[in-house]
């Protein structure tokens, strides 16, 4: 009989909540100010250019956010000056298309990547690209509608 008393109380101390306090108006503006909601920087109202055009593209791993897709011509000529400014984002025209950057298997010291689009007209980050912690440079945006990957060792 003793045990059964021990364990009602027990179970009556632990289930006891502390007093509730009603949530304001104020508290609830708040909570709601102080919630990060993400910006996003990509410009929806950057047009495409008229001129489709096929790039063949090689993949540069950077220690930062940065533009990551060079052309193997503009790697060589402007390896010494002017490389990270010939750097460029890419973008699929939709969510159907391949897209290297969702894929795990794509090796980018053996790899490269043909694409078939057009360049935005202004310097840009793909769409959605949303603030982050650090700071994110705009470069030229490519837009794909073809894609296709290449074995092939990639120019360093």
């Amino acid at each position: 009989m003793r045990q059964l008393l021990y364990l009602i109380i027990l179970f009556l101390s632990s289930s006891c909540d502390q007093p509730k306090t009603k949530a304001t108006h104020e508290n609830k503006l708040d909570t709601l100010t102080n919630q990060t909601l993400p910006i996003l920087v990509s410009d929806s109202t950057n047009t495409l250019e008229k001129n489709i055009k096929i790039l063949k593209l090689q993949y540069t791993l950077w220690g930062c956010a940065c533009a990551n897709w060079i052309t193997s011509e503009d790697a060589n000529n402007y390896l010494d000056s002017g490389f990270t400014q010939h750097h460029i984002f890419i973008e699929p025209a939709n969510s159907s298309i391949y897209n290297p950057a969702q894929d795990s298997t794509f090796d980018i010291w053996k790899e490269k990547i043909i694409v078939t689009g057009q360049f935005y007209t202004r310097y840009d980050y793909p769409h959605p690209t949303y603030q982050m912690e650090e700071h994110l440079e705009k470069a030229r945006v490519f837009k794909y509608t073809k894609i296709k990957r290449i074995k092939e060792k990639v120019d360093k």
